[in-house]
């Protein structure tokens, strides 16, 4: 399970953790309340990168924003008041349920899950809801359905034929009760594909509700990517760097990007830096070549394992044929030992590991060595946080960081004859080589693609140019949009963001 909504779970304020291998998001009333509704959204732990915001908006709404296979997908957590409640608290949660899906971008896919309350039935032929509901529908529903037709979107548990066991969502045994009020719900012109929706009744914490499971598929969105790149001008390109360390390809380098600058560079600085940024990624790519990308592969992988895989492959393969009880119970056997066999493989190499490590280490601190290097094993970040810096958080950072705050900056009453305006010195070739030394190999290009590696291994002729893009620049000059864009990565610590 990637991502799970929990309804219900009267938890206070809010707030994110990680537990078990999640990060849990969780949105309740005050602390200072009585405790009462609440929601929370439980996403792998493995999908943390994909997290680009999160929003506690109360009680019974939560979101979180990521991007997922180059889409940018919104979730939306659910809890909504009961069918009994007053009209008052009906009209408070759907209206602000629509001011939430209204700030949702066209691009956005939407997903909503929880505990709706409310009992849609079902219908032939509709967008919204499917043939294989229930037939009652109450109030909560009609406006579930209401809100559905209004931002386009569709209630899958009706497109999926179950049986009433894997179709209704909660019961009550002692009054012989049963209802669907868990969905699943996307937009009706969506890059989701749904593969099925259903109870999943293994489960169990004690509620009157049951799980809804639902496999999903988001189509993978290279070209919104791919135009992200081109608007920042970016050439999408990974040059094998690591070439120039060799003498005569260091030299080929040169020689491509000297014949490229033979000609001409004029214009505006932009139209000067534009021209030799391209000239220097055609010598790039004819001198070094893409860097070639190979597949990591496990550790821990034998050719004995992939034996045991195959076979397990040919019974599974058998099973579906013969649909026999006798080969089920072959594949449910190499099924247990493929995993017991993996299991095992993955500890000893680790072990095996460990044990050299320990051997290189020496010492007298070897015991300390080892009990560290086992605890690595051990889930130690049980109480990490996420909290994703917003948008306009950073807007409002750089609005104070670039405007001048300091009184003996602000007195007024300056005599403006007074002020006398000095040209400023140009800059040096010999300044930046300076620089170029100082800065410092295998790091992440800016908004060019350029490697510094690149320019430290330019010629004389590309590093003039430079100086001259740089002294046109002070004198007026439009500075390059690439020299004004920066890219900001949220990275984890282990006391958060």
């Amino acid at each position: 399970m990637d991502i799970a909504v929990l309804s219900e779970t009267k938890k206070k304020g809010q707030g994110n953790s990680f537990k078990d291998g999640y990060i849990y998001f969780w949105s309740g009333v005050d602390k200072s309340a009585r405790a009462k509704a609440g929601v929370a959204m439980a996403v792998r732990k493995n999908m943390e990168k994909n997290i680009t915001d999160w929003n506690p908006v109360d009680e019974r709404i939560i979101t979180v924003d990521m991007i997922i296979r180059g889409r940018e997908v919104k979730i939306f957590g659910i809890y909504a008041p009961t069918d009994d409640s007053d009209a008052n608290t009906k009209d408070a949660f759907f209206d602000k349920l629509s001011e939430e899906l209204i700030k949702t971008k066209s691009r956005q896919e939407i997903i909503l899950l929880g505990d709706f309350n409310g009992r849609v039935g079902q219908k032939i032929d509709s967008g919204i809801i499917g043939r294989h509901g229930e037939d009652v529908v109450n109030d909560n529903g009609m406006r579930w359905i209401e809100l559905c037709e209004q931002y386009s979107l569709r209630i899958l548990n009706g497109f999926f034929q179950h049986k009433d066991i894997h179709k209704y969502t909660w019961t009550q045994n002692t009054r012989n009760l049963k209802s669907i009020i868990d969905y699943v719900v996307i937009k009706q012109d969506s890059a989701i594909t749904p593969y099925d929706v259903k109870v999943w009744r293994g489960a169990e914490c004690g509620s009157d509700h049951r799980l809804v499971k639902a496999p999903v598929n988001i189509k993978y969105n290279k070209r919104q990517r791919l135009q992200e790149q081109n608007n920042r001008g970016e050439i999408a390109t990974s040059y094998n760097i690591d070439g120039l360390k060799n003498e005569s390809t260091s030299f080929l380098y040169k020689l491509r990007l000297a014949q490229k600058l033979k000609d001409d560079i004029t214009g505006t600085a932009e139209e000067m830096y534009d021209n030799v940024k391209n000239k220097i990624h055609k010598a790039a790519m004819e001198a070094l070549g893409p860097k070639v990308k190979t597949k990591h592969s496990n550790y821990w992988w034998t050719d004995d394992l992939k034996d045991l895989v195959e076979e397990k492959k040919k019974l599974y393969h058998k099973f579906l044929v013969s649909k026999d009880v006798e080969d089920r119970k072959n594949y449910n056997r190499i099924k247990y030992t493929v995993k017991k066999e993996i299991i095992k493989a993955k500890n000893q190499t680790w072990d095996e590991k460990c044990a050299e490590i320990s051997s290189m280490i020496g010492g007298s601190r070897s015991r300390e060595a080892w009990a560290t290097i086992n605890n690595l094993k051990k889930n130690l970040n049980e109480k990490r946080k996420i909290n994703p810096i917003r948008i306009e958080q950073w807007k409002e950072h750089y609005n104070n960081l670039l405007t001048e705050h300091r009184t003996e900056y602000l007195e007024t009453g300056i005599d403006v004859e007074e002020i006398v305006i000095r040209e400023a010195e140009p800059i040096k070739l010999e300044e930046i080589k300076t620089a170029l030394l100082k800065m410092k190999n295998n790091k992440a290009p800016g908004p060019g693609d350029l490697p510094i590696e690149l320019i430290k291994n330019a010629t004389m002729r590309m590093l003039e140019l430079l100086c001259e893009i740089f002294n046109r620049c002070l004198k007026g000059d439009q500075i390059p949009k690439d020299w004004k864009i920066s890219f900001h990565l949220q990275k984890g610590k282990s006391k958060g963001l």
